[in-house]
Order: C-alpha cells, then sequence, then structure tokens
C-alpha cells in the first residue's frame, strides 16, 4: 500500500505533468480505439458485402456472346420460375441516368453518371431504406441518402429523370443507403419500380438486362445452372459446348452464372482498396504511438530530472532504489489508466468521425459501423497503462540509480550524450542497411524491411536531435534576437538552460510534420505515377468497356470495334474469377503482346509465352506471397473447374490491368475445361496512322447505339485515376489528424509546465522592470522558434521516408516520387504558426504574473 499512496502523493505534486501527462494518454488511446474500431468495421463490411449482398440469390441470367445489353426476355423469367429447385427470378434493367430538381440543378456527382436500378423487395436487395418507402408505382422514384441529403429534395418532391433524349418528371417517395452492388465503383443513384425500370430505362417493358434467380433452400448453384441450362436448351436446341453455361437464343447466347463467380470477383476487387483502408488506419495508430510515447518519455523524463532531489533524500533515509521504481512505475500505471477511461469514449467518438471517409471506398461496401467489440475496449484500456510504463522504463532506472546523498546540480549525467549518440547511429546504421535490402531486394520481406528500416532511421534521428539542439537553436534564435532585443535574448536562455523540453516539443512537432509530409509526398507521387503512365507508358488511345463489369461486351460490338476506320489495333481483355490455394482473385484472359503495347505490360522474369497449365503472375501477388517462376499453384475457375497451374513468368505490377493473374485465351482454353465463360467488359484501342482524334469519331459511331457502354480516351481515363486518388486524399486526412492534435496538445502542455516552473523567474523579470507584454512574447518566442525547428526536421525525415517507401513500392506501380513542394512550404511556414497557437495559454499566464513585492523601506 506505500507505493500507491506515493504514487499518488507524488502526481498531486506535479500537477501540471501529470495533467499532460494523462491527456496525452488519452489522446494516444483514442486514436488507437478509433484505428481499431474502424479497422474492423471495414472488415466485417466487405465481408458483408461480399456475402450478405445478394446472399438470396443463387444464379444469375444475363446476355452472353453476341447478344445486346438488354436482350433478356422478361418471358424468360416465366419459364425458369417454373423449372425445378427455382423459388423466384426477379428481371433486373438498370442504365445511366441523370436527375435534376424544380429548378434544374443537377443532383449529385457533375462528373459522373449514376445508374438507376429497378427494385425488388426480397431479402438480399443491397438496400436499407433510411426515410420514406420503396417505389411501388409508376412515377415514383427512391434516392440515395448522401444526394437527399445534400440537394435538399424532401420526401414527396418533384425531380427529372433524363435518360439518353427522354425526360420523365419522378415523385421522390423514399431515400435509400446503399449496402452492397456489383463492384465498389459501381453506385446506383436512383430506384425504380421493376415495371417502371423496364418502360423508362428501355423503352420496352419486355425486355430486361440480367434475371437474378433465387433457389430453393439448400439447392447448390452449380446444380441450379446446369438445370436451368438444361431446361433452355430444350427449347432453344443445344448449348455451345465451347462457352461453358452459355445457350443459344434468337437474340444472341444466355449466360447462365452462378452467384459464387460474381461473389469471387467482387472479393477481389475489393482487396486493393481494403488493403488500402487498413494500411491508412495503421500508420494513423502506429503514428500516434509513436508522437505519444515520445512526449510521455519527454515528460517522465523531466520530471524525473526535477525530483532529483527528492529521489538523492528518499535514498539518504533508507528507501530502496525498488521501491523508488514501483512508486514511479505505479505513477505511469495510475496516468496511463486515467488516460484509457478518457480515452476509450473520445476514441468512440473519433471513430464514428473516422467511419465516414472509409465509405469513399465504394458502394458502402465499407459503410458498416465501427465495432466497439471486447477486442477494441480491451485494446483501449490497455494501451495507456502499456505506453505509459514502457515509456518511462528509461527514466525508473535513471531515478532508481539516485546517490543516497543531496544533489545540488540536476544536469543530465556526463555519458548520456554518448549513450544518444551511440544509440542513434546504430539506430540509423541498422535502419539505412534494412532500407537498402528492402529496395535491392525482392520476396515478400521487402516491402516491411524497408518501412521498418526507415522507422528506424525516424527513431535514431529523435535520439540523436539533443546532441545539435543547442547549436541549431543558437542558430535559429540569433536573428530573433537581433529583431526583438531582450525578449529574444531571454527565450534563447530559456530554451538553452532545459533543452529536454525543447527535445520533447521537436520531436513531438517532427514526427507529425514528418507524417504530413509522408502520407502528402506517397499521395502526391502515386497521382503522378497514375499521370506518367498515361501520358507515356501505354498505347491505349480509347477504352470501351461495360458500366457494369459483370456483363459482356456485345459480340456485334466487339466486331464493329475491330472493323472500325482510323483503329491499328483492338486489346480485348476478359476477367473471371479465380481461387488460388483458397484465396479469391481475378484471372485476366489477354494477349501479352497486346497487352505490353497497350497498356505498357512488361514482364519481370520467366516467359511470357505459356501454354497449357502455366499462367502469369502479377509481381505484387508473387512477392507477397513468396512465389517464383517454376513454383505449382492450387487453381479453381469460377464455375467449379480444379487444376494445378505453373508459374511461367512474373509480370511487373500494372494498376491498369486490374488482375492478379494472367493467361492467353489459347492457355485459358486448354487450362480451364468446364469453367465459365470470361467476361469480355473492356477492350483497349490503339489508333492508327490518322490519330486518336479520327479513331474516336468512328468509335463513337460504333456504340452510340449500345446502351450501358462507356467510351473513354486518355483524358477520361486520367480523370478515373484523378477521382481515385480524392478518396485516397479523404482517407489521408483523417490519418493526420492523431499526428497533428498529439503535436499541438503536448506543445501547449510542455510550454504551460515550463511556465508554470519558472514562475519565480517571470517575478524577477517583473519586478526588474519586464513589462507584461514582454514577458509574454518570451514564451512565444521560445515555441515559434522550437517549432519551426520541428518542422524543419519534419520535412526531412518526411521527404526521407517517403522516397524509401516509394523506392520499395515501385515495382507495384508508384514509379514516380514527386514532391509537392507547396505542402512542404507550408509544412514550414505553418509549422511555427502551430507552436505560437499552442503557446497562446502560456503566453498569457506569463504576461500575467505579477512582480516580486518590493521590500518594505522605512
Amino acid at each position: 500500500m506505500i507505493a500507491p499512496t506515493a504514487a499518488l502523493r507524488g502526481l498531486r505534486a506535479q500537477g501540471t505533468a501529470t495533467v499532460a501527462a494523462v491527456v496525452v494518454a488519452a489522446l494516444t488511446t483514442a486514436c488507437v480505439v478509433a484505428a481499431l474500431a474502424v479497422g474492423i468495421g471495414v472488415q466485417r463490411g466487405a465481408d458483408a458485402f461480399v456475402e450478405k449482398a445478394d446472399h438470396d440469390i443463387t444464379v444469375i441470367v444475363g446476355p452472353g456472346a453476341g447478344a445486346t445489353p438488354d436482350s433478356i426476355e422478361v418471358e424468360l423469367a416465366r419459364r425458369i420460375s417454373r423449372m425445378d429447385g427455382v423459388a423466384e427470378v426477379y428481371p433486373m434493367v438498370s442504365a445511366p441516368v441523370e436527375l435534376f430538381d424544380y429548378d434544374g440543378r443537377r443532383l449529385g456527382d457533375t462528373d459522373r453518371y449514376r445508374d438507376a436500378v429497378s427494385w425488388h423487395d426480397r431479402a438480399g436487395a443491397p438496400y436499407t431504406f433510411t426515410a420514406g418507402e420503396a417505389p411501388e408505382r409508376r412515377g415514383e422514384v427512391a434516392l440515395p441518402s448522401p444526394v437527399v441529403e445534400a440537394s435538399g429534395v424532401l420526401i414527396g418532391d418533384s425531380v427529372l429523370m433524363r435518360v439518353g433524349d427522354r425526360e420523365n418528371w419522378l415523385t421522390v417517395t423514399g431515400a435509400f443507403q446503399e449496402v452492397g452492388g456489383t463492384g465498389p465503383d459501381d453506385t446506383t443513384g436512383a430506384l425504380l419500380s421493376a415495371s417502371n425500370a423496364r418502360n423508362l430505362l428501355t423503352g420496352t417493358p419486355t425486355r430486361a438486362d440480367r434475371l437474378l434467380v433465387a433457389g430453393e433452400p439448400g439447392v447448390d448453384e452449380r446444380a441450379l445452372a446446369d438445370t436451368i441450362v438444361t431446361g433452355l436448351a430444350q427449347e432453344t436446341g443445344e448449348p455451345d459446348e465451347g462457352a461453358a453455361m452459355a445457350v443459344g437464343g434468337a437474340d444472341g447466347e444466355v449466360a447462365v452464372v452462378p452467384m459464387e463467380r460474381l461473389r469471387q470477383e467482387r472479393a477481389a476487387r475489393l482487396g486493393d482498396r481494403e488493403a488500402l483502408a487498413h494500411t491508412v488506419l495503421i500508420v494513423a495508430a502506429v503514428t500516434a504511438l509513436a508522437v505519444g510515447g515520445t512526449l510521455l518519455a519527454a515528460i517522465a523524463s523531466r520530471s524525473a530530472h526535477r525530483r532529483a532531489r527528492e529521489f538523492a533524500l528518499l535514498r539518504s533515509v533508507g528507501v530502496g532504489a525498488d521501491r523508488i521504481r514501483r512508486t514511479l512505475l505505479t505513477e505511469a500505471l495510475i496516468v496511463g489508466s486515467l488516460g484509457s477511461l478518457l480515452g476509450v469514449p473520445a476514441g468512440i467518438l473519433l471513430a464514428g468521425y473516422g467511419a465516414g471517409p472509409m465509405e469513399v471506398l465504394g458502394a458502402g461496401a465499407f459503410a458498416g459501423a465501427p465495432v466497439l467489440g471486447p477486442l477494441v475496449i480491451t485494446a483501449g484500456a490497455m494501451t495507456g497503462p502499456v505506453l505509459a510504463a514502457a515509456s518511462a522504463h528509461r527514466s525508473r532506472r535513471r531515478a532508481a540509480r539516485t546517490p543516497p546523498v543531496p544533489v545540488a546540480d540536476t544536469a543530465a549525467a556526463p555519458g548520456s550524450a554518448h549513450v544518444n549518440a551511440v544509440a542513434g547511429t546504430l539506430l540509423i546504421v541498422s535502419g539505412g542497411a534494412a532500407i537498402v535490402h528492402g529496395l535491392l531486394g525482392d520476396g515478400p520481406s521487402a516491402l516491411p524491411a524497408a518501412i521498418g528500416g526507415a522507422a528506424a532511421v525516424l527513431l535514431g534521428v529523435v535520439v540523436i536531435v539533443p546532441l545539435v539542439c543547442a547549436p541549431v537553436l543558437r542558430a535559429l534564435f540569433a536573428p530573433v534576437v537581433a529583431v526583438t532585443g531582450v525578449p529574444g535574448r531571454v527565450a534563447r536562455a530559456n530554451a538553452l538552460d532545459d533543452p529536454r523540453r525543447a527535445v520533447a516539443a521537436i520531436a513531438a512537432l517532427m514526427i507529425g510534420a514528418g507524417t504530413v509530409v509522408l502520407l502528402g509526398t506517397l499521395d502526391r507521387s502515386a497521382q503522378a505515377s497514375h499521370a506518367d503512365r498515361i501520358a507515356h507508358g501505354i498505347g491505349t488511345d480509347h477504352l470501351v468497356r461495360s458500366q457494369d463489369t459483370s456483363l459482356p461486351l456485345p459480340t456485334a460490338l466487339l466486331a464493329g470495334i475491330e472493323e472500325a476506320e482510323a483503329v491499328d489495333r483492338v486489346v480485348p481483355v476478359a476477367t473471371t474469377g479465380i481461387e488460388v490455394h483458397g484465396e479469391p482473385g481475378v484471372l485476366a484472359v489477354a494477349d501479352p503482346e497486346g497487352l505490353a503495347e497497350a497498356l505498357g505490360w512488361t514482364l519481370r522474369e520467366g516467359s511470357a509465352r505459356h501454354g497449357k497449365g502455366e499462367v502469369l503472375v502479377d509481381g505484387a501477388v508473387a512477392a507477397r506471397e513468396g512465389w517464383e517462376v517454376g513454383d505449382r499453384l492450387e487453381a479453381t475457375f469460377a464455375g467449379g473447374s480444379w487444376t494445378e497451374l505453373t508459374i511461367a513468368g512474373i509480370h511487373r505490377a500494372n494498376p491498369l490491368l486490374g488482375a492478379d493473374y494472367l493467361m492467353s485465351d489459347a492457355a485459358f482454353e486448354r487450362s480451364a475445361a468446364g469453367a465459365a465463360e470470361p467476361v469480355t467488359a473492356s477492350v483497349h484501342v490503339i489508333a492508327g496512322p490518322d490519330g486518336a482524334r479520327a479513331s474516336g469519331e468512328a468509335l463513337a459511331e460504333a456504340v452510340r447505339e449500345v446502351e450501358g457502354v462507356v467510351l473513354l480516351d486518355r483524358d477520361a481515363i486520367a480523370k478515373e485515376g484523378e477521382r481515385w486518388s480524392a478518396e485516397r486524399a479523404a482517407l489521408v486526412r483523417w490519418a493526420l489528424v492523431p499526428a497533428v492534435a498529439l503535436a499541438l496538445v503536448a506543445t501547449a502542455a510542455l510550454l504551460s509546465r515550463s511556465v508554470r516552473e519558472r514562475a519565480g523567474e517571470f517575478r524577477t523579470l517583473r519586478a526588474a522592470g519586464m513589462f507584461r507584454g514582454q514577458t509574454g512574447r518570451v514564451v512565444l518566442l521560445e515555441a515559434v522558434v522550437i517549432s519551426a525547428f520541428g518542422g524543419a526536421m519534419g520535412v526531412l525525415t518526411g521527404v526521407l521516408l517517403a522516397s524509401v517507401v516509394q523506392g520499395a513500392l515501385e515495382g507495384r506501380g508508384m514509379t514516380v516520387l514527386a514532391v509537392p513542394y507547396g505542402l512542404l512550404g507550408a509544412v514550414i511556414a505553418l509549422a511555427p504558426v502551430a507552436g505560437a497557437l499552442a503557446a497562446l495559454v502560456p503566453a498569457r499566464d506569463a504576461a500575467r504574473t505579477d512582480p516580486v513585492p518590493a521590500p518594505e523601506t522605512r
């Protein structure tokens, strides 16, 4: 009981330092809790997107090769509904639309069309209504909740829907939130009743885009698909054996696809964005822990330094070193526990704020609420005590070694500078070696080694900062002293008199500013890499793709593209789902030579020539899994066909291809017997000698009469990358919150404590004739110079880390290091401003200090 009592007494005596430590522990805990809660919510939201959306659907019947997008007769739904194992069939129609309010203002995105979709009241419908009710009659429509909230449209208002050259006024009956869909980029702009959708979107009430078939409980997806194929074959003729699960019809083939194939494609498409979300959350949590741990260590070190005389007196009266160590450990645990007690509720509030930017990852796939389960609460409860105890470890050891004699000089031990120099040098050297291994190596350990080495270098810089702090501060204070005179000299003396306080503030601001520069540089580098890839790395002049990537382009359209004037080469890309060792992925079926010309596809090792049982693997996937050329993979194609594949080659990551694996048409036909036919949803077109303008006009003529098809030129392809960059920037801004908040709070707390500890000094200065304004300027000038130093160090370390990460990611598509000089200048300029803002309250307290009362004279 003695240690807790002594610990409580010590915490009360420290006052401001205790409050500052509790605030830092609370903010750190809040950031960790928020990152964990949102991260688990992202994972569960992605799982729900893949598994729960359309969970009642067993088979999808859509247009096959040679068919137009709206070629499915509604009568076909009636015939399928009478087959064995079929519970219900839902005809679906979708088409890009524009929506306008009564005043003619466009609703929703101004640079992008959204689809209007048929609404069916079924268990797996990927929509939940947040207001009003679903559209049931002609002339009714439901709009997305974000559109309703942003535009001010009310339930019962009229909106104009434009489909091509057709316009109709509709009444808003409800607002919905999308929780699933066909892909992370596909979002719904409006819901219409089934009959109303066929009338307004296609102009033909007897046709649909696709049929969603719900099987009876317990029916197997593959078996039901076979039943539908067999049943339709009896009416339309024998199935086409060359295209799995396809039946010939009057308007072209009808494709029958088990729902499992679509789930595999959804899971694969979500992989990259889910990984990005987790990376951002990990960066936010690690940044918060780094900043919080640095600040808690600085506060603990400064407290131990100030209490050196107290520890010496305790040792002189017989108190053992273990008892002092236990007392300080108890203090740290109490501070950390109080921080966790305050930080967990704050983290819950922050998680609610952070869930918003996660939703930009598309289609409501990550719209699940943050998860606040036992794991998150337990992690939050442990973060504060563990972090506080670990951060104060060195201070406890130093306090326990205090000699049992009164100490008049509480300066740091003479050997501490040498220890810092050796430790910092070792960290920088070892970190540099890890960086070299990460940049030059290849395999699953390359990227973690590079990032870990960069973190070690950053920590080494933090350790060495005290050694260069004094000369740098003298140089920075020189112009300040020349301009301000006495306040500047006093501020310089204060900063150099207690370098621990200055180093703590510099470290906090350096980590905060470095995180800002790191994420900003990586974001700009990703944009520049995409622009460079479009400008110089690809030969594609036009991209023709289906708006719904689960539907193939009509065969007639493919033939029209190949025959279009001013077209030099056409490179179709088909995709299908594949599972490799149980992990879902996307397989592209295309000609590697054509991809090399159209997308700048390059082989890294092995051979691009491959045949039966061979596959080409994306370099990022191979590095993640540790695969090499010649390794054998267990693969299951969409449709249930299992085979063993050999890696024939590994190609460099190509984000424009968007696939994990690649096979030529011939290799796929020979290797995937019985697999579902891949969907040719995109075609890359290279213009001929007449130029892109002539080929663009010819292609526009070819796709004009085909609905559900998008034609993009180079500028439009670049804009899609810019939209993704804007979404990524939203995540980056969210990740910066903990670093900036902790840095500002720490600076304010350190300066506030400094003012309290130097109250006697300020009284003396006031008695010597210093004005209140001059006293306040002393604190402000000290904060501004220290913040400028921390901001400059942060810029240097941020650029260093960004260059390392970019080098490690060069093989994964980030080929350009683009330094945002505007951001660097803003950080350097705003760091002193942030320091001044953090010092406003401490400066006011210093200015209000009363002078020492003059002695009485008689």
